[in-house]
Parts: structure tokens; C-alpha cells; sequence
């Protein structure tokens, strides 16, 4: 079952890319309006030959229809690449960087928070360093009242052996 399940996956992965490579708009869509296919294709997981997702090589390919048609079905517009790269990054056309950066994440937080619910949020935030350096991209993690950060996404949270700083907050918010 589990290897139906992977094949599966990757043919419908390689039916993407094709449908990427041919801008076959119809064919794309009908693999991504499919239930399996929602439910096994990873539209954020990152390729392992090219490192990117599929919104970043539509976006490499300057098609406009394509970076839509992936937005629409929850493409992360703010997944960066094995480069560190987001996908605006990686285009040259204007009209498809502004779109990408006026783009929602695909899974906007929650900002209905009421007081003494856990606020739980995560994501990239630019550090100051110092003068030489500059801005740093950190993975910053707020759990609750606490604040931890590391340079990158794949170390545990709220370890406190790996983290850079550890920030604990008695009053913590979030405002929108």
C-alpha cells in the first residue's frame, strides 16, 4: 500500500513537472483538482534534483498562468528554495514578482488569538549582526512566552543546547 501510495506520488510529481515544461494549463489542472493527488502531492516539498518547489520553476519560467494556478492550490509563496531564494526571487519578470510578493502564505497564522490561548508562530525574520555583516536570515520560533531563534529551520524546538538566544517574555502578544 505504501509503495502504491509513493509511486503514485511520484508519477503524479513528474506529471506536474511535465505539465511545467509544456505549460499545459488544463492538464495541470486536472492533476491538482484530483483528491489522491491533493492528499500525496507535496505542493511545497522541495525537488530533490533541482532544489526547488514547483511555484519556483514556474516563476523561473516567467509564466504568469502557472505561478496563479499554483497559488491557487496552496503553493507557499514564501518557501525558499535549497538556495535560500524565494520564489520572486528567482524571476525577472516584474509583473510575477509583484504578484508573488502581494501573495498570502499558504497557511496564514491565526490572529484571532484570545487571551491565554498558546501563541505558537514560526518563520524567517532578518537579524542585525554588526556593522561587517549586516542582516542574518534566522529561523525564529515564538512558543508560547518564549522566543527562540537558530540559523536554520531543521534544528528541534526549544532545544536549548542548539538554539542561538532564548528570549522568555512573562507577557507575550500578537498583533496583526
Amino acid at each position: 500500500m505504501q509503495v502504491a501510495r509513493e509511486k503514485y506520488a511520484a508519477d503524479m510529481t513528474a506529471a506536474v513537472k511535465e505539465a511545467i515544461a509544456t505549460k499545459d494549463y488544463s492538464g495541470l489542472e486536472s492533476i491538482l483538482n484530483r483528491a489522491r493527488a491533493k492528499a500525496l502531492l507535496h505542493m511545497n516539498r522541495l525537488d530533490l534534483e533541482t532544489g526547488s518547489t514547483f511555484l519556483h520553476d514556474a516563476a523561473k519560467q516567467g509564466d504568469k498562468r502557472l505561478v496563479e494556478i499554483f497559488l491557487a492550490h496552496g503553493a507557499d509563496p514564501i518557501r525558499r528554495d535549497r538556495k535560500g531564494k524565494l520564489p520572486y526571487e528567482v524571476t525577472k519578470d516584474p509583473e510575477i514578482r509583484n504578484l508573488l510578493r502581494a501573495s498570502q502564505p499558504a497557511m496564514p497564522s491565526s490572529s484571532g488569538n484570545v487571551p491565554g490561548e498558546r501563541i505558537s508562530q514560526k518563520g524567517y525574520l532578518k537579524k542585525w549582526t554588526n556593522y561587517a555583516k549586516g542582516s542574518k536570515l534566522r529561523w525564529f520560533v515564538l512558543d508560547n512566552t518564549t522566543l527562540f531563534y537558530y540559523k536554520h529551520p531543521g534544528y528541534p524546538p526549544r532545544d536549548p543546547n542548539l538554539c542561538q538566544m532564548t528570549l522568555k517574555m512573562p507577557v507575550a502578544g500578537q498583533s496583526t
